[in-house]
């Protein structure tokens, strides 16, 4: 039973891995993380949180 459910888990998670790896589902992603990064970025520096800066990894 216990294996049973643990099959499928990883099933589910290999499914979820494989669309992650398509290339539009790459592209959305990179957007998505780069606009999450842009408004973090925008709200430490409006507060004077942070100098202003481009973090190298965008």
């Amino acid at each position: 039973m216990l294996k049973l459910e643990q099959q499928q888990k990883e099933k589910s998670l290999t499914r979820t891995i494989r669309i992650l790896r398509t290339s539009r589902t790459k592209r959305i992603v990179r957007g998505l993380k780069f606009e999450i990064i842009q408004k973090n970025l925008n709200f430490l520096v409006q507060n004077e949180l942070v100098p202003e800066f481009v973090p190298h990894y965008i």
